[in-house]
């Protein structure tokens, strides 16, 4: 593929030259949010390192989902009942928003968690409500089977998100539906075409639209048709994005094709100065990838996040990573996704 294709493609290849994936990198960026984006970064840099609150904010609405996909910890999760089902209050919800936006260190807030955040129904609103209350980037990850006529139409008229991200794991439905237990490739495909043509329909630039494709053993020979298949109905601000799949810290089986942090020396990763997530019920841990919430260090019912994000329990989990202990910690010592 050539660099014009990687510009609308978030997984920039390393054969790339590193001024080319420097530039990628920002075409990939809304201005607006870029500028924002970097004054914090900019601020984060001369407080040392460290805001006294998070930059992004995963919120998790639901932990239900309708699929069961084979790379995620959902199955085993309600097959061995290891956390309970629900949805977020809408007290809690606004609770968070109004203290995330009266903090002004946060550039994203993720609606989503380990479920389908479409399933929760009063999804829209929530997006509302983010959006009305100042929050710069809203957005989620859905699996586009629930998004009929009505609810693409309250998408593009009603909802504050500025970005949602599709994910169709395949070019076909042998492959697809191969990953993605309980779904169906023809339908998803219709839902999410029809995402595109309602926005275009309605003259409206937002909200952006990801089309994901996750990278491992069962779609790798497939991303060429992937890009040739979606590149069509990207406008201004789309793209695709093609990344490793997750390991959950070791949750599920490996299914990657490649190794990205193979012959680097492991640091201390930034998700534990930047990201928090807050589960349906309240808890908070530290990061997004803690899908069982192992790590939670406190409960966000009873605590402002504010002060879990300066607690004691969270700094030493800092801590541990400084002094390079990853072993301590169950989900860190198996993960194959830290950032550095």
């Amino acid at each position: 593929m050539s660099l014009a294709d990687w510009l609308i493609i978030d997984r920039v290849p390393e054969e790339l030259a590193p001024a080319g994936r420097t530039l990628a990198k920002v075409f990939q960026q809304d201005p607006a949010h870029l500028a924002r984006r970097s004054m914090i970064r900019l601020r984060k840099w001369w407080r040392g390192g460290w805001l006294d609150f998070p930059q992004v904010v995963h919120l998790e609405t639901t932990n239900t989902c309708n699929l069961r996909c084979v790379m995620c910890p959902y199955p085993a999760m309600v097959e061995r009942r290891i956390r309970p089902q629900g949805f977020m209050s809408e007290d809690l919800f606004r609770g968070l928003v109004r203290e995330c936006a009266a903090a002004g260190t946060v550039e994203k807030m993720a609606l989503m968690g380990l479920g389908e955040p479409f399933l929760h129904p009063r999804l829209i609103e929530m997006s509302r409500v983010a959006k009305r209350a100042g929050i710069r980037h809203v957005f989620t990850s859905t699996n586009g089977t629930t998004v009929n006529e009505e609810t693409a139409a309250r998408i593009v008229l009603e909802s504050g998100f500025d970005e949602i991200c599709f994910s169709v794991d395949g070019a076909n439905s042998a492959t697809y539906e191969g990953v993605r237990s309980r779904g169906a490739y023809e339908a998803v495909v219709r839902n999410v075409e029809r995402m595109f043509r309602m926005r275009a329909r309605w003259g409206r630039s937002r909200p952006h639209f990801v089309v994901q494709l996750l990278l491992m053993r069962e779609t790798a020979g497939e991303v060429e048709r992937f890009v040739s298949r979606w590149r069509p109905w990207l406008r201004l601000g789309d793209r695709m994005s093609i990344r490793d799949v997750d390991r959950f810290g070791g949750l599920v089986e490996d299914r990657r094709v490649r190794d990205p942090h193979a012959g680097r020396v492991r640091a201390p990763c930034k998700q534990l100065w930047r990201d928090a997530a807050v589960s349906w019920d309240g808890k908070v841990t530290v990061c997004c990838k803690d899908v069982y919430w192992r790590l939670s260090v406190a409960d966000a019912t009873k605590q402002s996040l504010r002060e879990i994000w300066r607690s004691a329990a969270w700094n030493r989990l800092r801590d541990l990573h400084r002094e390079g202990r990853y072993e301590a910690l169950p989900i860190c010592r198996n993960c194959s996704e830290w950032h550095t």
